[in-house]
């Protein structure tokens, strides 16, 4: 948020207040502040009341005139009437001011800006108009995208790549959106509209969730992004949003394989195969959250060391046989839970850690294996796949509420993402993609969209 210096009777003031109807267009305000410089602002009718709900922060601030906050959409920017002013002398956080201001203000509109007047105008955004490698994507101007009743706008801060993203981008248009297309579901950002049927987020509220970027949806990979407000939770209060990016699909996908599937608890051993990984990192943190003991593969000592920072027992799977970790951790009988983030041939070495009628749970099932030691060992194959709510459009509340669950987790101290290095800038998505896509990634890539 800054301070915005209008000329009179700029254009984009118009754009802004006319979806309030016309007759709210009354007058300007002009104000000198110290040094000289002159603030005009049109004031819609509305204003003295605006005024009288944001008191409490002109009191606090020691406020008493007219300045005008804004907000940047693709280095343009459109005005917004606020009957408070900057103090003069007081020293303060100007960021923290204004935009509170805004939020307030926000809230008081209920939808500050209505989607088809966003629309209007162009946001930043990195899109792919093909299929291919990471070199597809580009750069360009498109509009903000608009909000039906159940929706909410999001100013993106922050996304996170996952194997379904650059899956998607290399494979085409089987699960991904029409191109040209903007992806990844990942997303923390904070509040920038509410739709009609929307009381549970209010303009101004940070919030996170994985909430697009397939079929029938547009992505994280903008300054904004239409989300069904079912899919989000409040982002937790002591994790960045570079933070709260990296975890909703993961702690989806974890979530719903070792609680709503295997209803992990105190007592239970769980292996985790690629600990280190998106989900397996996750995966590990809930089951230790819920009581479970945790075992996890890994394929070096960096990874073994970063593993037992989360609670689990490592196990390098390239020192030691299924055989031989099954033995020295169960004595032979094999965990009560395995969870195979790796898929492929790997399966059947899942299987063969499971004890007698355990059960087994895969992210990664798009392989063909021969079922027999599955059904001679009575064992229980769960197969995960959390984009059904997304593709499907049934269980986005469910999601909902996983992510509340681990704002609960995170809060606590009970989870926290394990990020690959620095975020990407939005510019540099194909640098992400490809390091994801390289095998070489320790936890979550993720992309910063906005400051």
């Amino acid at each position: 948020m800054i301070l915005y210096y209008s000329r009179e009777g700029h254009p984009i003031w118009n754009q802004l207040l006319t979806p309030y109807s016309g007759e709210h267009i009354k007058k300007k305000l002009t104000y000198r502040g110290s040094g000289g410089r002159r603030f005009t602002t049109t004031r819609p009718g509305r204003a003295p009341s605006l005024a009288n709900t944001l008191k409490g922060y002109g009191a606090a601030c020691g406020c008493g005139t007219a300045v005008e906050a804004a907000h940047k959409l693709n280095r343009r920017w459109v005005g917004i009437d606020v009957r408070l002013s900057l103090p003069s002398t007081r020293q303060f956080n100007l960021t923290d001011f204004v935009s509170r201001i805004v939020r307030t203000l926000h809230a008081s509109l209920s939808q500050i800006a209505p989607s088809s007047s966003l629309h209007d105008f162009p946001m930043k955004a990195m899109i792919i108009r093909a299929s291919g490698e990471p070199s597809v994507f580009e750069a360009a101007d498109i509009p903000v995208p608009p909000i039906g009743p159940s929706q909410v706008l999001v100013r993106v801060a922050a996304t996170s790549v996952n194997p379904v993203d650059w899956k998607i981008r290399k494979l085409g248009p089987a699960l991904g959106p029409d191109m040209p297309a903007v992806l990844h579901g990942d997303v923390a950002g904070v509040v920038e509209a509410v739709g009609a049927d929307v009381s549970g987020f209010a303009v101004g509220e940070e919030v996170y969730g994985c909430a697009g970027g397939v079929k029938g949806s547009g992505g994280a990979l903008a300054e904004f992004m239409a989300a069904d407000a079912d899919f989000l939770a409040p982002k937790p209060t002591n994790l960045s949003m570079v933070e709260a990016a990296a975890l909703p699909l993961v702690c989806l996908t974890a979530w719903e394989g070792l609680v709503d599937g295997a209803n992990v608890g105190r007592g239970q051993t769980v292996l985790v195969h690629a600990g280190a990984g998106g989900v397996g990192h996750v995966a590990i943190q809930i089951a230790v959250a819920r009581g479970a003991t945790v075992y996890a593969t890994v394929s070096g000592p960096e990874k073994a060391a970063v593993v037992g920072e989360l609670g689990a027992v490592p196990i390098n799977y390239r020192e030691h046989s299924v055989e031989d970790y099954v033995v020295a951790h169960t004595g032979g009988a094999g965990f009560d839970i395995v969870y195979d983030t790796v898929g492929g041939d790997n399966l059947p070495k899942s299987w063969a850690a499971a004890k007698l009628k355990g059960t087994v749970i895969s992210c990664q099932t798009n392989s063909t294996q021969d079922l027999t030691p599955l059904h001679l060992k009575g064992l229980r194959q769960i197969g995960v796949m959390m984009l059904i709510p997304l593709l499907y459009g049934a269980g986005a509340a469910a999601h909902g509420q996983i992510m509340r669950e681990i704002t609960a987790l995170a809060e606590a101290g009970q989870i926290r993402p394990l990020l690959d290095g620095e975020p990407y800038a939005l510019e540099d998505v194909a640098r992400a993609h490809a390091r994801l896509e390289s095998g070489e990634a320790m936890g979550k890539v993720v992309v910063r969209v906005s400051v």
